[in-house]
This record gives structure tokens, sequence and C-alpha cells, in this order.
């Protein structure tokens, strides 16, 4: 077929010029009526409103209505925005962006969030006596009032007993690893001593096992759920030389955990863990406390209560409620600091090595507790005390140890004796009041402190990004390839993380993720402080675990799970898979 052969022999271009004059005329006509009948159809439209034809003239305009919105939205509004999140690394930052579209909260009412409260089945009161008659030669008896919650009766009963751990009775020294944080060799550790006198229960004495950090009574009788019984120890002690906040340093005496202490119980049973070099493995739930102290007149008693006695007091009792450990240290003629912060004291003690360090130590830990109180929520207790000393940096209930030798920092230098201060702090916060248990979930109180400061550094201490992350990572000097090498999420048993690490999974990891979060629904650090205000105040006083935390925070942001998978086993949570 050549390229202009008519495919329809009956074709007669002829006639087909003549019928398409005729048609363009025919045409002009048609557009001349349809011109008149348009303006009839608007007129005939105009009559059905007065003759109430209404139905059909408000289906028109609904018609007109919906084609006309995508159409204005196509032309005339902007495209959704995006954020952006750095990943702090000085040697080329990766930059992470997401349509806030993806990820915003849904407009539409939701149900109202109802959060999932962890069962606590062992309930403890303490009635506590020590004494001092003579130099680190103390004498103590621990009175424990004990409820089952549990709904289901006990064969024994277990209590975490730390100051065994740190004796000549035990094999191994559990203060080896600090090794880790300055050159101490564990043969320089001097062990303290430890002995029990009795066990009883009621009135009558009881058989018990004590192994490792472990005390584990034998009940002649099942213990019912419901019941109420009240366990008497009797023992003495001595503290070990240069220890883990349980320690004697020079003349001052640390006590940290020094009374058997009662875990928590679930529907596992038990919740006992190993006893780990470097790491905190107890956990127990909040408390009411009294202790009964006899002391020498030089000493000062300093403690997690809201009120310790004057300086120069030496027999009397302090009080505490719903608090979850009673730390109490004997510092021989201290210097002290005191200011007032709302209805907080906040006290800070110092030897005289560490003297010089105490105006620094009081103006960062009061613009801290301002922030913290102000931005995630009122502190519940009346006293904040803040002890600078020689050993290691860790936070108690009401009492902060500091080390100075944070100070001499070999990158950071003050600026890291700053940041240990504020961390320490925020863990008054998520660790003193949201409770987490640390053997398998220590990132829910490391991460979420950690994040905390990082805020405190961006919007107080107006510090850079960068340099705000670069406090948290401290000895991690290529940070992006140093997470390439750990691939594991954050909430693991702490003896999963063969390859160490333990800052990263626990601390810096989390940070991570939930910077980019916060930013990725178009947040700012008032949006991340919002948040952290909002999970302190639904789970004050109470346990969270990561999977409680992951369905708060997705309800909160409205985010997908895929967000937490990264990081986070959320099939299970415990050791790695074989």
């Amino acid at each position: 077929m050549s390229k202009f052969e008519f495919v329809n022999p009956e074709f007669n271009p002829q006639k087909a010029s003549s019928d398409s004059h005729h048609r363009r005329e025919d045409e002009a006509s048609s557009t001349s009526t349809e011109t008149k009948d348009a303006g009839s159809r608007i007129l005939e439209f105009l009559r059905m409103i007065f003759k109430r034809k209404w139905i059909m003239a408000v289906a028109t305009l609904l018609f007109l209505a919906l084609i006309s919105v995508p159409i204005y939205s196509k032309l005339f509004v902007p495209n959704e925005p995006t954020t952006t999140f750095m990943w702090m690394n000085e040697s080329g930052s990766k930059v992470v962006t997401a349509s806030a579209k993806q990820i915003k909260k849904n407009d539409k009412q939701k149900e109202k969030f109802e959060p999932s409260f962890t069962m606590v089945g062992s309930k403890a009161d303490y009635k506590l006596n020590i004494s001092m008659p003579v130099e680190n030669q103390f004498s103590a008896k621990a009175d424990i009032t004990i409820q089952n919650k549990s709904g289901t009766s006990w064969n024994e009963i277990f209590f975490y007993f730390l100051p065994f751990m740190n004796s000549d009775s035990a094999n191994g020294c559990y203060n080896a690893h600090l090794k880790m944080y300055y050159t101490i060799c564990p043969e320089e550790v001097q062990k303290g001593k430890f002995e029990i006198q009795e066990v009883k229960m009621g009135d009558e004495a009881v058989k018990y096992i004590l192994e490792k950090d472990i005390l584990k009574l034998e009940l002649k009788d099942v213990f019912r759920n419901e019941a109420t019984t009240t366990v008497e120890v009797s023992y003495t002690f001595s503290l070990p030389d240069k220890g883990l906040q349980y320690s004697k340093e020079g003349d001052d005496f640390y006590l940290a955990q020094w009374y058997p202490m009662l875990p928590t119980f679930n529907e596992n049973g038990w919740n006992i863990q190993p006893p780990l070099s470097g790491h905190i493995t107890h956990f127990t739930t909040h408390s009411n406390f009294e202790v009964n102290y006899d002391i020498p007149p030089e000493y000062v008693l300093l403690s997690s209560a809201d009120s310790d006695p004057i300086e120069g007091s030496t027999n009397g009792k302090i009080t505490m409620t719903n608090v979850k450990e009673m730390y109490v240290a004997l510092m021989k003629k201290p210097f002290l600091k005191e200011k007032q912060i709302n209805d907080t004291t906040i006290r800070v003690f110092a030897d005289e090595t560490s003297q010089a360090l105490m105006d620094l130590t009081m103006e960062t830990a009061s613009d801290a507790f301002s922030f913290f109180e102000e931005k995630i929520g009122d502190y519940p207790y009346k006293q904040l005390d803040i002890v600078i000393d020689g050993g290691v940096s860790m936070e108690n209930p009401g009492v902060i140890t500091v080390s100075r030798h944070e100070i001499n920092h070999i990158r950071f230098k003050k600026e890291y004796f700053k940041h240990t201060i504020v961390n320490e702090i925020a863990h008054q916060w998520f660790y003193g009041v949201v409770n987490n248990e640390p053997y398998s979930e220590n990132w829910l109180d490391e991460g979420i402190a950690e994040f905390s400061t990082y805020l405190y550094n961006l919007t107080v201490a107006k510090k850079s990004q960068y340099e705000s992350f670069s406090l948290a990572a401290k000895d991690i000097n290529d940070l992006s390839a140093y997470s390439k090498e750990r691939t594991h999420p954050s909430n693991l048993t702490v003896p999963s993380y063969t390859d160490g690490g333990y800052d990263w999974y626990f601390k810096i990891q989390p940070l991570q993720h939930l910077l980019d979060i916060s930013q990725k629904v178009e947040g700012d650090e008032d949006t991340a402080l919002k948040f952290l205000s909002d999970y302190y105040k639904t789970y004050s006083f109470q346990q969270v675990t990561t999977k409680e935390f992951v369905k708060f925070t997705k309800d909160y942001f409205d985010i997908s799970e895929m967000e937490f998978t990264e990081w986070l086993n959320l099939e299970e949570t415990g050791s790695l898979k074989q």
C-alpha cells in the first residue's frame, strides 16, 4: 500500500471536499447555537432554583466543588516540606531526608492512649540500722517487710546482697573492672570484710544460701499470695579501698547497695540476673525506707532522703518514701555548698582535693536541674546531693557522684566534666523515677538520659549539634566506622555484646534514632522535650519495657514500627539468636 492510497475504495475526494465545506458551515452554525444553548442552560438552572428544583442544583454545585479542589491543590499548593537529620560525623556528615507527609501525625481523632504498666509482684519496706563504732567497721541490721503481690505462692525468697561480692570471702574481685576507667589493677584493690550473723523470718531462724551477690532464703512453709512477712538480716562489713560506689576513698565511705535488696517478681518468677563486671544488673522497685544511724561526730551523713542530719549529729533517724534505693555516704568534714531551686535544695560536697571544682559543679547542676524540671517535669524529692570524689561517676536516687578525673578527659577537659554532671542529673528523671530493668534494657535509661543531655547542650549550653553529639560519643573518633562494626539492637542482655561498645548500644545508637524520629515529624528541640515530658509524666514510678516504649512512641508521633526495627529487637527482649 502506498503512503497516500485510500483504504476505502468508495471514498470520493471531490465529494469529500464539497461535504467538508458544508460541514464547516454547519459547525459554525452549531457553535453559535451551542453558545446560545449555554446561556439557555444557565437560565434553565436559575429557573430550577426558583421552581424549587433545588436537589439538582445542589448536586451540580457539589460536582463542581469536587472537581475544582484537586485542580487547585495541584496548581497552587506547595509541595510537602522535607526535614533533615544529620549523623554527627565531622568528616562527611550523612544526611537523611524524609517527607513530613510520610510520618506526619494523623489529623483524625485518635483513641486515647492507654499505657500498660508492668506487674511488680513483690513489695518491700525497709527499716535499716547502721553504726560505725570503729573506722571502717560497720554493724548493720535490716528489717524488711515483704508483701507477696504476685498472684502465686513462693517457696523461696531472694535478695540482692552486693557487699558479699566486695569482700575477701567471695571468689574473684567484683571491682576488677576499674582498670577500664583508671589504671588500678585488681591486685591493688583491697577487699572489704563481710559476715552474716543471723537471718530470721518472723521470729524464727531460716536457712539461707549466699552465693555471689544473691541471698536465697529456703522457706519452711509456702509464702502465699497477699501474705506479708518480715525478714531480719544482721551482718557486719568493712568497705574495700577504691571500689565501685561501695568503697572507701581516703577518709570517706560510700555505701551504695549496702543492704539486702528485694528483686522484682513478674510472670516469669524472680527477676534475678548474674553479676557482671562493670555493669549494674540488680533491679528493684520503689520502696519506703527508715534508716537509724550511729556515727562518729567528725562525720557527716548524706543520703537519698529528703532531709539529712546536720553536721555533728552522731545518731538519729532519716526516712524516705517511694524511692528506688537508699544510698548513704559518710564524709569526714567535707566542704559544702547549697542552693535552693524551686522546692529542691541542691547540695555539693567535696573533699579538699576536689574543692576547686565546687563552683563549676554548682553552676552546671543548677542550670541542668532547672532546665529538666521546667521542660520534663517536677522532681519529686526535696533534696539532690552531688559528691565530687576520686571514684567513678554514677547516678543514685537523690545522690550523684562525679569523679574529679572527668575534667582531665583527653579531648574535652572541662566540657566533659560538665557533660557528666548534666547526664547524671538527667538520670534522676530517667532511672530514679521512670524505672527500667538494666540487664536487658539498659538503653531505656542510658539512652534517654543521653538524649536529654544532648537537648540541654543544644538549648542551654548553646552548643552545636556536632559538639553536643561529640560529647555523647566522647572517646569515639570515627563514629561512621565504629557504627559499621556494631550492628546489634540496643535491647539485648549485656553479655550478648561480645564486640563491646556498650556506650554505642546503650547511649549513642538510641540517641541517633530518637533524634531522627523527632525531626522526621517536623520537630525541633521543643518537640523532643515535649515528648520526653509526656513520657515522664505517663510512666513516673512505673517500670517501662522496650515494648511499652515503642507502643507509646508510635502512638505519640503516629509513626510506623519500621522506625524501630533497625535498632531495637521487637520480637523478643533478650540474648542474640544463635
